[in-house]
């Protein structure tokens, strides 16, 4: 996908049942990825993908917009 983190091609992902109004990809150092990818899910969030790990992944909260957290790492 044009934009997306990595430049990465034909990652599917669920379909959406509302339009997104926002997408946040937060970067972070290559040894935090992990750790705010658990502070994301402890907090009620879901993963979404993890096809681009440990480049980045896609998480969720709970009203379903998408982020992602993305590293250096693999790039």
């Amino acid at each position: 996908m044009a934009g997306h983190p990595g430049g990465r091609r034909g990652l599917a992902l669920p379909e959406q049942s509302f339009e997104q109004r926002w997408h946040f990809d937060v970067w972070v150092s290559h040894d935090e990825g992990e750790s705010r990818l658990r502070a994301v899910l402890d907090a009620g969030g879901r993963l979404v993908s993890d096809a681009g790990a440990p480049g980045y992944w896609v998480v969720e909260d709970a009203d379903g917009n998408r982020s992602c957290i993305c590293t250096s790492s693999g790039r």
